[in-house]
Parts: C-alpha cells; structure tokens; sequence
C-alpha cells in the first residue's frame, strides 16, 4: 500500500508541475506584447491601421497609382511588412 500512495503523490507533484508550467508560460506570452504600441512622437497623416480590409486596400491602390500625393508623408500600418 505504501508504493500506491508513494505513486500518487508522485503524480501530483508531476500534475502541479505541469500546471505551474503552464501558467508560467501563459503569463510570459501574455506580457511578452508588453511596449509593442509605442507611437513616435511625430504625426501620422495617413493612418491604415484603423481602417477595414475595404479601405485599406482603397487607400493602398490610391497610393500605388498617384505616389505623389504622399510623398513626405508619414503612413501607419499594422502587421508585417519587408523593407
């Protein structure tokens, strides 16, 4: 009887483990975002990060085909994007 109770106390020690483990790791992703936000101290004159799919890709198109009239402008986007 002593192995059986030997046994599950084992398993419980694993099961807390496990759980701290994965509270630990929820935490960290939770504030690994922490900062990303941050906004230069300049203006924006064209914001694309708080339009919808539609807009956005009406203003893109608009600036693809008339570059001009955002040159010297400062554009916001949100996501990933190669340079």
């Amino acid at each position: 009887m002593s192995m059986k109770r030997n046994g599950n106390s084992v398993t419980k020690k694993i099961v807390g483990i496990a759980a701290c483990i994965i509270v630990a790791t929820m935490c960290l992703s939770c504030f690994a975002a922490c900062g990303e936000n941050t906004i230069a101290s300049e203006e924006v004159d064209v914001d694309l990060s708080v339009l919808n799919s539609t807009m956005v890709y009406a203003k893109v198109y608009d600036i693809v085909t008339n570059p001009t009239a955002y040159l010297d402008k400062t554009i916001k986007a949100k996501g990933s994007y190669d340079t």
